[in-house]
């Protein structure tokens, strides 16, 4: 048997006792009260104490924290082989500017360019020391980083301008020339439009000109993306002239309707060229000129053969529409770019 329950037995029977007795014997019921208590404590087995938990090594805990390394990023070996071609492609290209431009560059060009060189063909020797590693990587990043290739530009398209300027004012002269002959006022150009880029073109050189002349280089290399970015006279005049062999050559077909396809090929063309997108034009010539006028020739010199005329024909109508197509797609590029807000640079 349970010695609590004896115990819890016994002081129930002790107050039974005192309630008995009454209220005089309150006294020596606490004393039996206390007795009972004690005997309960001395019968209940003492409960061991908790051990305490061991102390924990703080420093056992920051150890593995601390000894656990971040893995290694993946490197692509392509990575390191398309940077190792790209700085001996660039180191190759920069030793051919040096034969290019020799005679017109001042020594500390050469040296420039030189310097350049030495620090690529160092960053080539890491990369190809180091392997496929994080240090062949950084290097190519600082290849890249630095933009060498545009130092090297710089410096080519400043020792090209007195030459570009050159070339453009001839060919300026020619285009202003041309504009007044009859052959070019008769073939569809808006000849007041072309005067007035002429007059544009004229004044775009001048500013060129002046910057260059007092040593505002960079101002005069700005200046001149007029001229690289569309607004070459040379393109103005070699549309021109493409547009005035082909009305020429196409003056000795007969048919009405093949003339008529022809001239419609053309006025693809020429609505671009008036519309000031002289690069459009003088692009769509270069692609399709050629086809243009090999299938007049074939018209004019097998005009027996009815077949090949219809055949002809057709071909010419397929032009057109390939044509027009083109300039359309050119068209939307460009009304996208111009659409499309600039981000400026942080």
């Amino acid at each position: 048997m349970n010695p609590v329950s004896i115990l819890v037995g016994l002081a129930m029977i002790g107050a039974s006792v005192l309630g008995l007795e009454g209220a005089s014997r309150l006294g020596d019921g606490g004393f039996y009260l206390a007795g009972i208590e004690h005997l309960a404590e001395e019968a209940t087995p003492p409960t061991a104490p908790e051990a305490p938990p061991p102390p924990q090594d703080q420093g056992q805990g920051q150890d593995f924290f601390q000894e656990q390394e971040p893995p290694e990023e993946f490197i692509d070996p392509r990575e390191i082989q398309d940077g190792l071609r790209n700085m001996k492609q660039f180191m190759a290209e920069a030793k051919r500017t040096i034969k290019q431009i020799k005679r017109q560059a001042s020594p500390a060009d050469i040296e420039e360019i030189n310097q350049i060189i030495a620090t690529v063909n160092q960053l080539y020797s890491t990369v190809s020391q180091s392997g496929v590693s994080e240090q062949a990587r950084e290097a190519i990043r600082d290849f890249h980083d630095e933009q060498y290739w545009d130092k090297i530009n710089k410096i080519r398209s400043r020792l090209e301008i007195p030459r570009e300027i050159k070339q453009i004012k001839q060919s300026l002269k020619r285009v202003e020339r041309i504009a007044k002959t009859k052959a070019v006022q008769n073939i569809g150009i808006d000849i007041a439009r072309l005067q007035q880029r002429i007059s544009e073109m004229n004044q775009a050189l001048a500013t060129v000109e002046s910057n260059y002349n007092s040593g505002n280089y960079e101002e005069a290399q700005e200046a001149m993306q007029e001229f690289h970015e569309g607004g070459h006279p040379g393109e103005i005049e070699g549309t021109i002239f493409r547009i005035r062999d082909i009305k020429n050559m196409v003056k000795k077909v007969k048919d009405e309707t093949v003339r008529a396809e022809v001239d419609g090929v053309l006025q693809e063309v020429i609505d671009a060229f008036n519309a000031g997108e002289y690069r459009d034009a003088r692009e769509t010539m270069d692609e399709y000129a050629d086809d243009l006028q090999r299938l007049i020739s074939q018209y004019l010199y097998k005009t027996n053969r009815r077949g090949y005329q219809q055949d002809s024909f057709g071909r010419i109508k397929n032009l057109e529409d390939l044509i027009r197509a083109r300039l359309e797609r050119n068209s939307e590029s460009v009304q996208i770019q111009q659409a499309t807000p600039v981000t400026p640079a942080q």
